[in-house]
């Protein structure tokens, strides 16, 4: 939490939904056209994540308290993915967006990476 008493909100700075020993995904930049979230990323400088963990993509509706989810999204060597949105929930909306990754062999999950705040 940060702020004062009845202005306090949550630091989503802060906030992991995935904690784990894979390497996190890495300046990661978020772009949105139409209903579509569009993530890059850097390529893996340390060379110990797989190239198959498979990208976790989590997005928290503030507006209507909804979470929507993608457990196997790209791999972590495509350095790209994307999720789209029914229209009728991606206007009007405010999201909280994070990213990790998935070891499809041992289903480990990387660290979250918190992506920012996105409203459209």
């Amino acid at each position: 939490m940060k702020g004062e008493f009845h202005e306090q909100e949550i630091n989503w700075d802060r906030v992991l939904v995935a904690e784990g020993n894979p390497v996190k995904p890495e300046n990661v930049k978020i772009t949105r056209s139409a209903n579509t979230f569009h993530f890059t990323r850097d390529k893996d400088h340390t060379g110990t994540g797989a190239p198959t963990d498979r990208a976790i993509i989590l997005l928290y509706s503030k507006t209507h308290g909804w979470v929507y989810a993608n457990y196997s999204g790209a791999r972590r060597d495509e350095l790209k993915d994307t999720f789209p949105i029914s229209q009728k929930h991606f206007k009007n909306n405010t999201y909280e967006v994070f990213i990790a990754f998935k070891d499809v062999k041992s289903d480990e999950v990387s660290r979250s990476v918190y992506c920012g705040r996105f409203t459209n």
